[in-house]
C-alpha cells in the first residue's frame, strides 16, 4: 500500500531499511584511519626494541617477521586511501596471521601468537562476517595444532631455547607493544561498535519519527480526499481502497475485496471500463501515454446509482514493467445533475423560442388569412340570400360558406396554438368538464373502445373558458381515439399535483410551485417513439394519412393549456400506448357557478352604419351584407376617411363597424377620437386575430362589442341586433 501511495504521490519514503554492509565500511575506514596513527606512535617503541635484539641473535626469523609485519601494515595504511578499505583489512589480518606463525615458530607459546590469532578472528567476523571468521580461526587453530605436533614428536625444534626469550627483557618489550596493539585495536573496535551503535540507534529513532510522520500524512490525505482511491494489481484484485471511495460505495475493504470491481460498476459502465482497460494496458509499454479521463456509472452496496469521473495511472516496478493501477475516483453526479438541468433548460428554451417563432408566424397567418375569409363567407351569404329558394347557385353558395367555416375554424386552431386569444376565465370543477367531454367524445368510439373516468379526489377546481378547455381534452380523446383503433381503452383520471419546486413541461413550459389538477388521458394504443414526441406539438405535424388529420389538434391543446398557466407531459412508448398529462392551477372550490347571457332580439329598424375596412375584398363583403340586412351604410378605405365622416362632417351615424388592425391608426385609436367628438356613438370592432390584454384594458368607453374575424351574415346581424340603440345591453368589458 505505501508504494502505491508513494507512486501515486510521487513521493519517496524517509524510513530507508539500514545496510550493515554500508555501516561495516564506515566502521572499517573509522578503524584503519585511528590505527594508523596507533602505529605510528608504536614503531617508536616496536622499532628500538627490534634494533636492541640484533647484537644478540642476529636475524632472527621472529624478528624478520616484525620487521615485515610492520612495514606491510605501515604501507597498506599509508596507501588506504588508494584501496579498498577491504583490501586494506584483509591486508592487516593477512600479516597478522602470518606473524602468529613465525612467532610460533620461533618463541612456541611463550609468543603473542595466540592471542593475535583470537583477536583476528573477531576483527574478521566485524568485518567480513561469520564466514570469514570462521576460516580465518581454523586457519590459525591448524597451524598451532601442526606446530605443536611436530615439536612433541621431535620433528621439529626450536633455534633458541624458549629461556633464552624469556630471560631478555627485549623479548618482554616487544611482545608487551604487540599486546598492546592488540589490545588497543580490541579497545577502539569496542569503542567505534558502541559509538556506531548510539549513531544508529539515533538514527533509527529518528527514521521512525519520520516514519510515523509520513504515515500520519498519509492518513490525513486519506481523511480528507475528496476523491475515490483504489489500488489493484495486474490481476485487478483490489489491494486497497481508501475511505471515500467506502463511503461513496458503502461497502468495507474487505467486501470490495472479495467481490471485485465488478460490483461497484453498473453492467454497461464495466463492459465499456473493462474495453477501454484492455485497450489502454496494451499501450502501457509506452510511458509517455496518458489514459484520458473517462465517466461511468457506480452503482452502491444499497443500489443506488451515482457518476464518477475515473482516471487510472499504472504501477510500475523497477524494470517499468505494469504490476497494477491506482484508480482516482471523484463523484460527479452533481455536475452532471447541473449539466443535465442546463441542458433541458437549454432544450425548453429552444423550444420557447421555436414555438414562440410558431406562434407569431402562425398568427400573423390567421389573421390575414381571416380577412379573405371575410370576404369569402360574406360574399357567399349574399349570393345564397340573393338565389332562388333551392336553386344550384344557392346550393353552391352554400358550399362554398361551409368550406370558409371549415378554414375559418383551421385558423381558430392557429389562433389558439399562438395563445394570441386570451381565455375568459370562470371556475369549473374538474370532473364536471371530463365528463362533458367524455360525453361528446363517446359517440364517436367504435363499439369495442372503452372510456372510463377515473377521480380519487372529485371535488377539485380549476380557472379557465370551458369551451377552450373542453375542446382541449376532446383533441385528446379523439388523438387516443385513433390510436387505439377499433379495440381498446381509454382512460381520463383526475388527481391532485403539488409542485414544491420549478419543473419543465413539453414545448419549453415551465411549471412554478404550487397546486395543480392533473387530467391525464391514457390508451393502450400503439404509442409513440420519441422522435415523434419531440414534435407533437409543431403545428401541421401528423403521423395520421394524409387527408385525415391536419395536425393542428394537439398544438392548439398546447397553445389552451399554455394559456391557461398549465403544462403538458407525454409518455410513451412503442408498443405500450400513451398517456397525456395535462396540469392546470388548482382553484378553491365554490359552492355553485352560474352564468348569465343577455339576450337580445334583432333590431326592427335599418341602422346607420359607418363600415371602415382597408381591405377591399372584405368591405365590399360586408358592404353587401350590411345593405342585405336593410342598413344605411357609409363604406370608410381607412382611419382618415373614417374620421372625415363621422367627426368632421356632422354624420348621424348610430354604429361604427371598423377593423382593428388598420395602416397609420389603430381601430383602437380612431374609435378614441370618435369618442371625444361624438361620444354617442357606438363602436363594434373587427379582428382576424383577438385583442391581447393590453389593448382590452385601453378600449374607449363607446367600444361596445367586438366581431371576431371571418364572420357569417347570421354572426353580424345578431351583433348589431344586440348593439341597436332600441336596446339597453351593457357593453363588453373584455372583448374575445
Amino acid at each position: 500500500m505505501n508504494r502505491a501511495l508513494e507512486s501515486l504521490f510521487g513521493i519517496e519514503a524517509v524510513a530507508k531499511p539500514i545496510d550493515p554492509a554500508v555501516q561495516t565500511r564506515q566502521l572499517l575506514v573509522l578503524l584503519l584511519r585511528r590505527l594508523f596513527f596507533l602505529l605510528l606512535t608504536l614503531s617508536v617503541v616496536i622499532l628500538p626494541a627490534l634494533l636492541m635484539r640484533l647484537p644478540s641473535v642476529g636475524w632472527h626469523p621472529s624478528l624478520l617477521a616484525d620487521l615485515a609485519a610492520m612495514l606491510v601494515v605501515l604501507a597498506l595504511l599509508l596507501l588506504r586511501h588508494r584501496l579498498s578499505p577491504e583490501f586494506v583489512g584483509g591486508g592487516l589480518l593477512a600479516a597478522l596471521l602470518g606473524v602468529a606463525c613465525v612467532k610460533l615458530l620461533s618463541q612456541g607459546l611463550s609468543s603473542i601468537a595466540t592471542p593475535s590469532i583470537m583477536v583476528g578472528s573477531a576483527l574478521c567476523a566485524i568485518f567480513f562476517g561469520l564466514p570469514w571468521a570462521i576460516s580465518y580461526l581454523a586457519a590459525g587453530l591448524l597451524m598451532l595444532a601442526g606446530i605443536g605436533v611436530a615439536v612433541c614428536s621431535g620433528a621439529f625444534e626450536f633455534t633458541l631455547p624458549p629461556e633464552t626469550f624469556l630471560r631478555a627483557g627485549w623479548f618482554w618489550l616487544a611482545n608487551g607493544a604487540g599486546l598492546a596493539l592488540m589490545g588497543s585495536v580490541l579497545v577502539m573496535v569496542i569503542v567505534a561498535l558502541k559509538q556506531k551503535l548510539f549513531r544508529t540507534l539515533e538514527e533509527i529513532d529518528r527514521q521512525a519519527r519520520e516514519a510515523r510522520t509520513q504515515q500520519r500524512l498519509y492518513e490525513l490525505i486519506e481523511q480528507n480526499m475528496e476523491d475515490g482511491l483504489i489500488v489493484q494489481d495486474g490481476n485487478l484484485r483490489i489491494l486497497y481502497a481508501n475511505p471515500r471511495i467506502l463511503e461513496l460505495s458503502g461497502y468495507t475493504l474487505e467486501e470490495l475485496s472479495t467481490l471485485g470491481i465488478e460490483r461497484l460498476m453498473a453492467p454497461e459502465s464495466l463492459e465499456r471500463a473493462m474495453k477501454i482497460y484492455a485497450e489502454q494496458l496494451a499501450r502501457s509499454s509506452d510511458p509517455s501515454a496518458t489514459i484520458p479521463l473517462m465517466e461511468f456509472e457506480y452503482v452502491r452496496k444499497d443500489g443506488s446509482q451515482f457518476f464518477g469521473e475515473l482516471h487510472i495511472r499504472w504501477l510500475r516496478d523497477s524494470r517499468g514493467k505494469v504490476i497494477g493501477s491506482v484508480s482516482i475516483t471523484r463523484d460527479v453526479t452533481e455536475r452532471r445533475r447541473a449539466q443535465e438541468e442546463r441542458r433541458l433548460l437549454e432544450e425548453r428554451l429552444r423550444q420557447a423560442e421555436k414555438m414562440e417563432a410558431i406562434g407569431q408566424l402562425a398568427g400573423g397567418i390567421a389573421h390575414d388569412f381571416n380577412n379573405h375569409l371575410g370576404g369569402i363567407m360574406g360574399a357567399a351569404d349574399c349570393l345564397r340570400l340573393d338565389a332562388p329558394e333551392g336553386s344550384q347557385s344557392q346550393k353552391l353558395a352554400e358550399l362554398v360558406v361551409t368550406a370558409a367555416k371549415r378554414a375559418a375554424d383551421l385558423t381558430r386552431q392557429l389562433l389558439v396554438f399562438s395563445r394570441r386569444q386570451e381565455p375568459h376565465k370562470t371556475p369549473l370543477q374538474a370532473r364536471w368538464l371530463v365528463e362533458e367531454t367524455v360525453a361528446l367524445l363517446r359517440p364517436g368510439l367504435p363499439p369495442d373502445v372503452a372510456v372510463r373516468i377515473e377521480a380519487a379526489e372529485p371535488d377539485l377546481w380549476i380557472s379557465g373558458e370551458v369551451a377552450h378547455l373542453e375542446s382541449a381534452l376532446l383533441n385528446l380523446g379523439i388523438n387516443a381515439r385513433d390510436a387505439v383503433g377499433k379495440k381498446g381503452e381509454i382512460v381520463f383520471s383526475i388527481r391532485q399535483h403539488r409542485l414544491e419546486r420549478e419543473e419543465g413541461c413539453a414545448g419549453g413550459v415551465t411549471l412554478p410551485p404550487g397546486s395543480y389538477v392533473g387530467i391525464s388521458v391514457r390508451d393502450t394504443g400503439e404509442g409513440m417513439s420519441e422522435e415523434t414526441q419531440h414534435k407533437l406539438f409543431t403545428p401541421f405535424f401528423t403521423t395520421k394519412q394524409p387527408g385525415k388529420g391536419t395536425g393542428l389538434g394537439l398544438a392548439a391543446v398546447f397553445g389552451v393549456v399554455s394559456s391557461h398557466g398549465g403544462g403538458i407531459r407525454v409518455e410513451s412508448r412503442v408498443g405500450q400506448g400513451s398517456c397525456f398529462d395535462v396540469f392546470l392551477p388548482a382553484h378553491e372550490p365554490i359552492a355553485a357557478a352560474t352564468t348569465s347571457a343577455a339576450s337580445a332580439s334583432p333590431g326592427r329598424r335599418g341602422l346607420r352604419i359607418v363600415l371602415v375596412e382597408d381591405d377591399p375584398v372584405l368591405r365590399e363583403a360586408t358592404s353587401a351584407m350590411l345593405s342585405l340586412l336593410n342598413h344605411q351604410v357609409v363604406v370608410c378605405a381607412g382611419p382618415a376617411d373614417a374620421l372625415e365622416a363621422v367627426c368632421r362632417n356632422g354624420s348621424e351615424a348610430e354604429l361604427v363597424l371598423m377593423d382593428v388592425n388598420m395602416p397609420g391608426l389603430s381601430g383602437i385609436e380612431v374609435a378614441g377620437e370618435i369618442h371625444r367628438h361624438s361620444p354617442s356613438v357606438r363602436v363594434l370592432l373587427v379582428s382576424g386575430r383577438p385583442l391581447s390584454l393590453e389593448d382590452a384594458a385601453r378600449l374607449p368607453a363607446n367600444v361596445c362589442g367586438f366581431l371576431a374575424k371571418p364572420y357569417s351574415l347570421a354572426d353580424l346581424e345578431k351583433e348589431i341586433a344586440r348593439l341597436a340603440p332600441s336596446h339597453d345591453a351593457a357593453p363588453a368589458s373584455s372583448p374575445g
